[in-house]
């Protein structure tokens, strides 16, 4: 929850900036202000906040907005942390599709691991659609349909966010070479391919 008005920033300033800086992790934003024109209102929206309170606010609609701001929260995180929730097998079936996939298609994939403590944060930086699993002790990301350069940007960006030892690898979409030696290569550290 922020005010509009503050020495040295405004609230619209504060939100863009939560937003740009904590990219891939979700914070729900309130937004309190005397502006309860419709501009006002847009623009704090399109800056980033989440929700809208015009002052002076009425204490029962502030905490029917903070119940409504936690139980998106709440659901955020949960929805986040089913993508976790996959047996070995499971796992095991998923990332053989994504080599499958990839051998049929020419197209390549990354691999990044990392221990399973980096497991919100990899969760939080990922793309919609890239696969994100606990397997074999460790965490896998698995970035499908990328180009190696991109793979090595995108790799550098989950790196940084995995603060901890991290491997990767790339498998181009045409080698003969199993996924387990992806991701063998992977949790090695070897370069890409």
């Amino acid at each position: 929850m922020t005010d509009w008005e503050m020495p040295g920033l405004d609230g619209p300033s504060l939100c863009k900036r939560v937003r740009e800086e904590l990219r891939g992790d979700y914070v729900y934003i309130l937004l309190l202000t005397q502006h309860g024109d419709p501009a006002s209102v847009a623009r704090g929206l399109a800056a980033g906040a989440n929700d809208f309170a015009t002052k002076p606010f009425d204490p029962v609609d502030l905490r029917a907005r903070l119940d409504n701001a936690k139980r998106l929260v709440l659901l955020h995180d949960q929805l986040a942390s089913s993508r976790q929730l996959l047996g070995a097998g499971d796992a095991r079936t998923l990332l053989d599709d994504v080599h499958r996939r990839a051998r049929t298609r020419r197209r390549g994939y990354g691999v990044l691991t990392a221990s399973p403590d980096a497991a919100a944060r990899l969760r939080n930086a990922t793309r919609d659609g890239d696969l994100v699993v606990a397997f074999d002790g460790r965490m896998v990301v698995v970035a499908e349909g990328v180009g190696e350069a991109e793979w090595a940007e995108m790799a550098s960006r989950l790196a940084a966010r995995a603060a901890g030892t991290v491997g990767m690898a790339f498998y181009d979409g045409i080698a003969n070479e199993p996924f387990a030696a992806v991701l063998a290569r992977a949790v090695r550290g070897k370069p890409a391919r």
